[in-house]
């Protein structure tokens, strides 16, 4: 049985700039990079100091806990919330909600979720 992680990424500076990201249990810590990077419409290589080949049901365990990326002197924490059983093992990232602007361009539910899908190859 797949699962799904619902996990709140957010600004670590401004906890009110955040996303609620649905990610499917077999996404890397390396796809992550690009999802966070996709939610809050950054434009270049988001970091963590966790390895990129890990899997994110390996880093996300328990509700409550985190990974932490950056990208420049910006910090964003994710947080699992909840896990969620599924029936699809090939389900793409989707962010399900957010608030707040980090980026050029105001937030846009459909315009991220366009990408994310377009990241996943699905």
């Amino acid at each position: 049985m797949s699962r799904m992680l619902m996990v709140r990424c957010f600004l670590l500076s401004d906890d009110t700039v955040y996303r609620w990201i649905g990610l499917p249990q077999h996404t890397t810590v390396a796809e992550c990079r690009r999802i966070v990077a996709t939610v809050f419409d950054i434009d270049g290589e988001v970091g963590t100091d966790t390895d990129g080949g890990f899997l994110l049901r390996d880093a996300l365990r328990h509700p409550g806990d985190t990974l932490h990326f950056h990208w420049g002197l910006w910090e964003f924490q994710m947080q699992l919330a909840e896990i969620h059983l599924g029936d699809s093992d090939d389900a793409a990232a989707m962010c399900v909600a957010g608030a707040g602007e980090f980026g050029p361009r105001p937030f846009d539910l459909r315009a991220v979720n366009a990408e994310l899908l377009a990241l996943s190859g699905v």
